[in-house]
Order: structure tokens, then C-alpha cells, then sequence
């Protein structure tokens, strides 16, 4: 009997001890935290920091990396740096066809995301890069097409960035409207969404001003029709209140239910998360 009693005591002991491994190896590797862990390992913990102390710090905006508390315009500077180099990576994926084409029915990121906390700089309106379309079919077909384009060569930003498509070109500008014509808090009209297109020989993408991009869009509406569906006048709201509406999409120009937030650490580290929404828009 105290044999059995031993037997089942081990048997047990041995159970509990593979259920704890078992809960432990599950919430450890729970999906929902992946990207918590990521960002917490671009700025940890220092080893002689006490948990409580480095709560605390987190609270009151200590980037342990850098040992500093960076300030509101010094994170939004960061962030907006970041994000250039983030749009940077998604051009130089389109140059070299590592991104569907619209035609192949690609959601490419045309959403704008908006939290009420524009410290985040969480709002960003992403350029609705056209390929392989009506719009580089129609301007294809244009006579004017190597005007615009030379017109574009013209002005500096634009002739710098076409040379130097790297790190270095980010490194130099640190500041995003010298970069692209857009706030990154602004809800911007339709116009300002033509912002790239391609050379007609297809390896060069030309960045172009809002002039240039009002420019367009007026031969493109006037080729296609006002009311085409890239194009619909209604397709953006531009009287709204950015810090009433948390989560803004632009509609009508994809069926798209992705959308992307960026998420601002204390260091001024953007992440980006694509989130699916259910609901209709």
C-alpha cells in the first residue's frame, strides 16, 4: 500500500511538473506577445535597473538605450525619420517588382491611420503608387509626359532622390517636408496622393510636387472622367476632426481591409503593425 501511495505521489509530482512546463511554454510563446517582445528588446532593461525602476522610467519617457528623456519634438523628428526610411524600403520594392502592380488586383497601402495622441505621429497618409495602370497607360500615351518628367528633373529633391536611392539621401534630410509634400497630422486632398510615378523606360520613379501633382491629376480626371473610380471627388473626407476619429481610411480606391499603425517607443523606434479590420467602412 505505501509502495502504491509512493508510486502515485511520483506519478503526480511528474504531472504537475509537465503541466507547468506546458502553460509556461504556451504563454511564453503566445502569438499576442511576439511583437510586445520585439519592441521591448530595442530598448531593454539595463542589468543594474530594478523592475520597478525601469517602469517607472518607461512612464516618464527614459530611452535606457541612449540614457536620455527625449523631448515631444525630438521623438517626432525620430519617428518622422524613421518613417522615411520605412517608405524608402516600400520604393525600392516597387523599382524593383518585389510589389504586385494594382492591375493585379494588389492592395498596396493607400490607408491613413489617425490616434489621438499626435505625439505618435501615428497618422500617415501613404502615396497611392500607381503601376502598370490607367494612370501610367494614359500618361504613357500623353505627348506632355516627357515634359512633366523633365519639369520634375528640374527641381533638386527630386533630382537627388532619383540618384540616391539609399540610406544616405535620409541621412541628409531630416526633414520629412523637404522629403514629401505631406504633414504627416494632415488629412490631404485627392491631388496629393499622385505623387510617384514612372519613367517610361519603368526603372526611374520621379517624386513630384504638389504643383506637379495637381498638374496630373488634372490630365488624368480629364482623360478618364471626374468621376472614375480612382479618382471619386467624394473618395476623401477633408472637413474632420482628426482627434474625434482615431482610425481614418481612405475608400474607393482599394477594397482593402488592412491597415497599418505605427507605434512610437521612447526612443523614437516606429513599428509597424497591419491589423484587419471586420466591420464595413
Amino acid at each position: 500500500m505505501k509502495l502504491f501511495k509512493k508510486y502515485l505521489f511520483f506519478v503526480l509530482l511528474i504531472v504537475m511538473i509537465l503541466g507547468g512546463f506546458f502553460f509556461y511554454h504556451k504563454q511564453s510563446s503566445n502569438p499576442e506577445l511576439v511583437y510586445w517582445e520585439y519592441m521591448i528588446n530595442q530598448d531593454p532593461k539595463p542589468k543594474h535597473i530594478s523592475e520597478e525602476e525601469y517602469f517607472l522610467g518607461n512612464q516618464e519617457g527614459m530611452c535606457w538605450r541612449d540614457n536620455k528623456v527625449y523631448s515631444k519634438d525630438e521623438l517626432l523628428q525620430k519617428a518622422k525619420l524613421q518613417f522615411l526610411m520605412y517608405i524608402e524600403k516600400k520604393i525600392d520594392d516597387y523599382q524593383y517588382g518585389r510589389v504586385l502592380d494594382a492591375s493585379e488586383k494588389n492592395y498596396i497601402d493607400t490607408d491613413v491611420i489617425c490616434q489621438k495622441n499626435p505625439l505618435n505621429c501615428q497618422l500617415y497618409q501613404s502615396k497611392l503608387t500607381l503601376k502598370k495602370n490607367e494612370l501610367v497607360e494614359f500618361l504613357e500615351k500623353d505627348d506632355n509626359v516627357d515634359k512633366i518628367i523633365e519639369t520634375a528633373r528640374q527641381f533638386s529633391v527630386e533630382q537627388e532622390y532619383m540618384e540616391n536611392l539609399n540610406q544616405t539621401y535620409i541621412a541628409r534630410y531630416h526633414n520629412a517636408q523637404e522629403f514629401f509634400p505631406v504633414d504627416c497630422c494632415k488629412i490631404q486632398k485627392v491631388e496629393q496622393f499622385i505623387d510617384f510615378t514612372q519613367s517610361k523606360d519603368g526603372k526611374q520613379f520621379i517624386l513630384l510636387t504638389d504643383k506637379l501633382s495637381k498638374l496630373m491629376q488634372q490630365k488624368i480626371v480629364k482623360n478618364l472622367g471626374l468621376n472614375h473610380a480612382l479618382f471619386l471627388v467624394n473618395s476623401i473626407r477633408t472637413h474632420i476632426d482628426i482627434q474625434n476619429t482615431p482610425v481614418f481610411r481612405i475608400r474607393n480606391i482599394y477594397d482593402s481591409s488592412v491597415y497599418e499603425i505605427f507605434i512610437l517607443n521612447n526612443c523614437g523606434d516606429i513599428f509597424p503593425i497591419s491589423i484587419i479590420l471586420n466591420k464595413n467602412w
